[in-house]
């Protein structure tokens, strides 16, 4: 079970595989066994209490861009049951989220603002990844991306820390401004992130998707939700004077919907592309 340098902990199988939803072909996903990770200095494992499904694994698994088996998932939240030596500010029993990509903080990507665009930023993975019953957490992501989790917060709650992080950052870039009129194009998970994100920023929000239990879930989150292009433009005129929106933030839709949004983002406005689909 472990590796290389002291380690202390507990609580998992002693050997042999571990359950996990294991990637066998394209658009096919089953139940298999995978090997035990072995941890070593600096590193975790961690027992997987959940792991949220997003919408690059959705990808991943019907592209076939990725060559099988392979285990996906990093929406992650688990209990630390092994601690490899030097892992500091670390105990079995603690219950952790964990980012699955470190950048290396000195390239130059990294010092203007776009970590995520690091050479070194895909290099380091989780070990297998979420949709397994146990995972290592490399050293570096020990160092700067687990997280403990404060009791009052639910695993359900908790898997939504990393899609919360990347949205946070996406509204930061965007330089949103209290008074503003943003709309948010596709209602699901993300979308209705950042509807509650824009809010608390002090802009107003428009939603849209040709889902009618999406758009009743983005009005559930507090944003003036439409079912039908059309009818959202027209609300957008009305609240500008026919300026347009400042904000457009596309988490569905594809290339269709970038006509539409380039015809209601003001002059000077900005169309963030923060997911879309094909096209």
């Amino acid at each position: 079970m472990l590796g290389a340098g002291a380690a202390r902990g507990g609580g998992s199988p002693a050997g042999g595989g571990v359950k996990a939803a294991v990637y066998r072909a394209p658009g096919q996903v089953a139940l298999g066994e995978w090997p035990m990770p072995a941890i070593g200095a600096g590193e975790l494992l961690l027992k997987v209490r959940g792991c949220g499904l997003c919408g690059s694994d959705v990808v991943k698994i019907r592209s076939g861009r990725v060559t099988p088996p392979a285990v996906f998932g990093h929406e992650v939240v688990g209990d630390v049951v092994a601690v490899g030596g030097g892992a500091g500010g670390f105990e079995v029993g603690d219950r952790l989220v964990v980012a699955h990509h470190v950048p290396c903080f000195a390239c130059h990507y990294c010092r203007r603002g776009s970590p995520s665009m690091c050479r070194s930023f895909k290099t380091v993975n989780l070990d297998p990844g979420g949709f397994a019953e146990y995972l290592r957490v490399p050293a570096p992501n020990v160092r700067h991306a687990a997280f403990k989790v404060p009791k009052t917060l639910s695993d359900e709650a908790a898997s939504f820390t990393e899609p919360l992080a990347c949205c946070l950052r996406a509204v930061k870039r965007a330089g949103v401004q209290s008074g503003d009129l943003a709309w948010v194009i596709g209602l699901g998970s993300v979308g209705c992130l950042f509807v509650q994100l824009l809010q608390r920023a002090g802009a107003r929000v428009l939603g849209s998707d040709p889902l009618a239990a999406r758009v009743a879930l983005g009005q559930k989150f507090g944003a003036e939700a439409f079912q039908t292009l059309e009818a959202l433009g027209e609300r957008a005129r009305e609240l500008t004077d026919g300026r347009g929106v400042d904000l457009v933030l596309v988490t569905a839709g594809g290339a269709s919907v970038l006509r539409p949004a380039a015809s209601l983002v003001r002059d000077g406005g900005t169309i963030h592309c923060f997911a879309g689909g094909e096209g």
